[in-house]
């Protein structure tokens, strides 16, 4: 009998999530828990993409192809500055769905993938799931991306096999970010005929000037994509929205492999309404950044080693006086308290800790306070 799937599809682990409410109250019998694991908006979504999707229910009956032009064009005016056209932006089930689709489609059998680690876990998943070839390029020792080394590899034995480079800015699940010069550095030094994709999920949250933007490489380099999400700052994690900003050529062969109808028109709508609520971005944005700071100069004070972050998270690296990543992680759910290991990004004594409100990240400072000093 032929065996059900091929090997490297059995190798395959599934996307662990975060733990749920559901399963830590089942776990751990408490009712009140805050949740600090998956980077999500602590404010929620914005009242305008919540009328927004009220207003869609109407039309749940019917298909939502109209409404993506309009989400399109939304997106477009969203970024003014960069004259995008609709033309220019893909829909996607959530931005993994995109990671997905550009390496279904871009990587040839023979064809090699470029990332550097730890980093979204997404994109090694991707290549491991068309069974394509990825090099890893490790983080420098202060886990920011090692563009020399990763431009040194498209120069070697293998560049003519190098299709595809993916880089998150800021990464994920560290934090750090890629600067405006090394950006450019990496652009016009990468040989032209490699796709680079830049993930930018968590571009809304930058407060460091000199961090890179890409969408105006998208105009002016034709193989370079921008991956935004509806899933951070905005708030709609729930209904799986992201978007690629890519030239045409790509944006074309993207549509032609996606599934038909695959963003729902609560999501399209609830983004429309998204994007108009500057109030409810500024306030988010505020929120991170008061907090943040306010993690950061806690942690200190407890002796906790922080990565610097231009995200709504931040990297925690534990001691060896302290207890191990996943006792810390049981400790802290018993107190009510839910955070995200990093050992499957081979961190294993850091742990990820998403930015809530006051109230929330004073819970979860209170917690480990009595986790060390017990």
């Amino acid at each position: 009998m032929f065996p059900l799937v091929e090997k490297h599809i059995a190798d395959l682990k599934p996307y662990a999530p975060g733990k749920t409410f559901r399963e830590a109250k089942a776990e751990y019998g408490i009712q009140d828990f805050v949740k600090l694991a998956s980077n999500e908006n602590c404010l929620g979504p914005s009242p305008k993409a919540i009328k927004a999707m009220h207003r869609a229910f109407v039309n749940a009956h019917l298909y939502p192809l109209e409404e993506r032009e309009n989400v399109e064009d939304k997106i477009c005016e969203y970024h003014r500055p960069h004259h995008l056209k609709a033309k220019n932006i893909v829909l996607g089930n959530g931005s993994n769905e995109l990671i997905i689709l550009l390496v279904r489609a871009l990587l040839s059998r023979n064809e090699i993938l470029l990332n550097g680690w730890p980093s979204f876990l997404m994109y090694r998943t991707a290549a491991k799931i068309h069974n394509r070839q990825e090099i890893a390029v490790p983080l420098t020792s202060d886990l920011k991306y090692d563009l020399k080394t990763m431009l040194e590899v498209s120069r070697g034995p293998q560049s003519d096999q190098l299709k595809l480079v993916f880089i998150a800015n800021p990464n994920n699940p560290t934090g750090s970010y890629v600067t405006q010069a090394e950006m450019r550095d990496f652009m016009e030094q990468i040989p032209k005929h490699v796709v680079i994709v830049v993930d930018e999920a968590y571009a809304e949250y930058v407060t460091q000037s000199d961090c890179a933007q890409s969408i105006s490489w998208v105009l002016e380099r034709p193989r370079t994509v921008v991956l935004r999400t509806f899933s951070k700052i905005f708030g709609l994690a729930g209904l799986r929205l992201g978007y690629a900003i890519c030239d045409m050529e790509i944006a074309d062969v993207l549509h032609r492999i996606r599934d038909p109808f695959n963003v729902n028109c609560f999501a399209q709508e609830a983004a429309k309404g998204a994007l108009d609520d500057t109030e409810h971005l500024q306030a988010s944005k505020e929120n991170n950044q008061r907090e943040l700071f306010k993690m950061y100069a806690s942690l200190r004070t407890l002796g906790i080693q922080t990565t610097p972050s231009q995200g709504n998270f931040v990297l925690l690296h534990l001691n060896e006086s302290m207890p191990e990543a996943e006792e810390m992680i049981r400790k802290l759910l018993s107190k009510g308290i839910i955070v995200r290991g990093v050992a499957n990004y081979d961190l294993p004594r850091s742990i990820r800790v998403t930015i809530g409100t006051s109230e929330e990240n004073q819970k979860f400072l209170s917690a480990l306070s009595q986790i060390l000093t017990s």
